[in-house]
C-alpha cells in the first residue's frame, strides 16, 4: 500500500509539472509556496508528499532504526492525511464533483483516528507473541522506549539471546 501510495504522489507530481494550464512546473511542484496557481493548497500537497516519503521510507526500514524511534516519524501519518485533505479540497480542479466523497473519506478517518485514540492500550495480548512481548508484560504493559507514544512493544521477539539478531533482521541458526 505504502508503494502505491508513494507512486501516486509521484504521477500527481509530475502530472502538476508538467500541466501547461497551471503553469506550476517542476520548481512549483517541489518547493512549497513556490506555485503561481494556488500557492498554499499546492504547497500543502508539497509539504504532505514530503511527508509521505519520509513516513514510506521509515516504515520501509523501520525495523532497522534503533529504539523504535522510526514510530515518531511514522506519527505524521493522521497530519499528512489531513494536509493531503486539505490540498485536495483547495486545490483540486475536480472538488465540486468530489464533495461527497471528501466528506465520507474526511469522516470516516476521523472516526478511525478517535477510536485508536481512545482504544489506546486496549490491545489485546496474542499468543505466538503478536500483541505484548513478555518483557512488556512485565514492565506492565509498557514499552521500555519513551519514544513510543502506544505504550507496547511491538515487536514479535522476546528478550532471548538471539532476539537482537532477529530484530535487526538477522538469521540465527
Amino acid at each position: 500500500l505504502g508503494a502505491a501510495v508513494v507512486v501516486l504522489v509521484v504521477g500527481d507530481v509530475a502530472a502538476l509539472a508538467l500541466d501547461t494550464y497551471a503553469g506550476v512546473g517542476w520548481r512549483g511542484a517541489v518547493v512549497p509556496g513556490a506555485a503561481a496557481y494556488r500557492p498554499v493548497p499546492v504547497a500543502l500537497g508539497v509539504v504532505a508528499a514530503y511527508f509521505v516519503l519520509a513516513v514510506a521510507g521509515t516504515v520501509t526500514i523501520g525495523g532497522r532504526i534503533v529504539g523504535g524511534r522510526w514510530r515518531l516519524v511514522h506519527h505524521l501519518s493522521l497530519p499528512t492525511f489531513a494536509l493531503v485533505w486539505c490540498h485536495g479540497i483547495l486545490a483540486g480542479s475536480d472538488t465540486s464533483r468530489l464533495r461527497i466523497v471528501y466528506g465520507v473519506v474526511g469522516t470516516l478517518v476521523c472516526v478511525l483516528a478517535v477510536t485508536r485514540v481512545l482504544g489506546a492500550g486496549t490491545r489485546p495480548v496474542v499468543p505466538g507473541g503478536l500483541g505484548r512481548s513478555d518483557s512488556a508484560s512485565r514492565r506492565g504493559g509498557r514499552s521500555a522506549d519513551p519514544g513510543t507514544s502506544d505504550g507496547f512493544d511491538a515487536s514479535p521477539v522476546g528478550d532471548g539471546p538471539h532476539d537482537a539478531d532477529a530484530r535487526r533482521g538477522g538469521v540465527h541458526a
